[in-house]
């Protein structure tokens, strides 16, 4: 196998083994022009810029207005978007882009445009939040001429074509030039719809993008609207205030199913709920209280009587949905085990600490956070629950390990690959803000072998690496390992074609439309 073939292999994610949601199942159907799609999230966008992006609902949004160099579909393919083809020779990948695109603005795409959003990640001038996913693992980005642009990497790199598919949308120069700061106020992409008005706390619109370098778009406008109450949110999508609503709780599930006008949509994710907690800081820095708390836990029991087994019990960092997943040894539950590793490391009298998380955000995240304190409540652990609204959270979140008052929280983390989640969730040199490492988590041991796992053409050779990687960070345990969500989307019926991913993310495209 050439090098280009082995690496393209690699990046590819499989889609057997995952339970996949019909996204465009239609797509033979003649579709309609016209039409308001309004989409109901569980918490807002809070960013439109997607070198700081995030949270899922912020690429919901994105995806709209954005076209990156390759796209991950919803069975997790990787095709050609903004680039038309590539080839690749060792550290060097060359990508041959579409002539011909406009930005919204009115500028040209090109080679030019790409260097820019990139040199925004590797000059980091702006000090941007998602700097650290490129840093890393990227030397330079040059463009060729108009229409060519080249990607060096610091080595050969198994995960390139994944991480390029991932949240970097190429965005408008001129456009962030004038703006600096106040770009997130009127965003301008490439995508199938282009930015008209922000409300915070009410909701993002997008209206058709009539110069699309693609097919034009069938909806004339979409509206993304935060329901973070699942009643309510389930309620909207009945009576046809929206016409798309994400998640349906399971308690709310059969209501929707009896609705002969609404169509549900399950499948098992890559959505890791689990409890975070701060390994700079005592006694999270012991990690033999980190695994006594994970014996405290009973995960089975959180899966049948919190998600009402609409959950998968997770034992390390990565999701079984995702690529690369290994099973590891992990936590039964135990909970003498876990008194006497407390007492073990002085604890024996317990401890208090802060579990701050949202209500609403993520599936049943306010429950999840309720069963943990009454596990640990049972080891002489007290656990005082620290409610925030979604903007100030994802704030927390993007602060340094050693600066951020919280000391555990509930973490959400959407990692289609092990590698991603390893690269950017637990890399000794991801700490936020400038990357994603919230935990302060660092195992040079581990991110050497993820490194070796990245830098080998040899499918088996990376699996291993990567397999060591996960049993090694599951006994580390920088996290309370929790659970992978399956989560439930509900549309009318008369929605054809939205975007539904095997993660919590769901959005639309040029090819959604409505039934008049």
């Amino acid at each position: 196998m050439s090098s280009a073939a082995a690496l393209l292999a690699a990046c590819r994610a499989p889609s057997a083994g995952t339970t996949q949601a019909p996204t465009q199942a239609a797509a033979s159907q003649p579709g309609v022009r016209g039409g308001a799609l309004t989409i109901a999230l569980s918490a807002e966008p809070v960013d439109t810029d997607p070198a700081n992006t995030g949270g899922t609902p912020s690429i919901a949004a994105e995806m709209l207005m954005y076209n990156g160099l390759v796209f991950l579909t919803p069975d997790q393919k990787i095709q050609p978007d903004l680039a038309e083809s590539w080839t690749v020779a060792d550290d060097t990948w060359t990508f041959k882009l579409r002539q011909g695109v406009k930005f919204h603005d009115g500028t040209p795409f090109n080679a030019a445009a790409v260097k820019y959003t990139f040199d925004r990640y590797l000059v980091n001038s702006e000090k941007v939040r998602r700097a650290g996913d490129w840093l890393p693992y990227l030397a330079s980005v040059e463009s060729v001429d108009d229409s060519t642009v080249q990607f060096k990497t610091k080595g050969i790199d198994a995960f390139f074509l994944n991480r390029l598919s991932g949240e970097v949308g190429i965005v408008s120069p001129t456009q962030h030039q004038k703006l600096g700061k106040d770009y997130l106020k009127n965003p301008v992409g490439t995508g199938p719809f282009k930015f008209k008005e922000w409300v915070p706390g009410v909701s993002i619109s997008v209206v058709r993008n009539d110069d699309y370098f693609g097919d034009k778009a069938y909806l004339d406008q979409v509206t993304m609207r935060p329901i973070s109450e699942d009643t309510t949110r389930a309620l909207a999508l009945q009576t046809g205030e929206v016409q798309l609503a994400t998640p349906i709780t399971p308690e709310l599930i059969s209501q929707l199913q009896n609705d002969s006008n609404i169509n549900i949509v399950s499948r098992a994710t890559t959505l890791n709920l689990m409890l975070g907690m701060n390994n700079t800081r005592s006694p999270f820095d012991n990690v033999k209280v980190r695994q006594a708390l994970n014996y405290a836990i009973d995960r089975n029991a959180i899966v049948n009587n919190v998600y009402s087994g609409l959950a998968q019990v997770m034992q390390g960092a990565v999701p079984q949905a995702a690529l690369n997943y290994a099973p590891v040894t992990g936590y039964t539950y135990d909970r003498d085990k876990a008194r006497q590793m407390l007492a073990d490391a002085g604890l024996g009298g317990g401890f208090t600490t802060s579990l701050t998380g949202t209500r609403g955000r993520y599936f049943k995240d306010f429950e999840l956070m309720q069963a943990v304190q009454q596990y640990l409540k049972a080891v002489n652990v007290t656990t005082n629950i620290n409610i925030v609204e979604w903007a100030r959270y994802l704030e927390l979140v993007r602060q340094p390990p050693d600066q951020t008052p919280m000391e555990m929280w509930l973490d959400g983390w959407n990692g289609n690959t092990a590698a991603s989640l390893f690269q950017q969730r637990w890399n000794c040199n991801a700490f936020a803000p400038n990357g994603q490492n919230v935990h302060g988590f660092c195992d040079a041991a581990i991110d050497q072998l993820v490194a070796q796992a990245g830098n080998t053409l040899d499918d088996a050779a990376r699996q291993n690496l990567l397999t060591q990687a996960q049993q090694m960070i599951s006994v580390d345990a920088p996290s309370i390992w929790g659970v992978a969500s399956t989560e439930t989307t509900g549309h009318l019926k008369k929605l054809h074609n939205p975007l539904i991913f095997p993660s919590e993310l769901v959005t639309v495209d040029e090819h959604t439309w409505l039934e008049a």
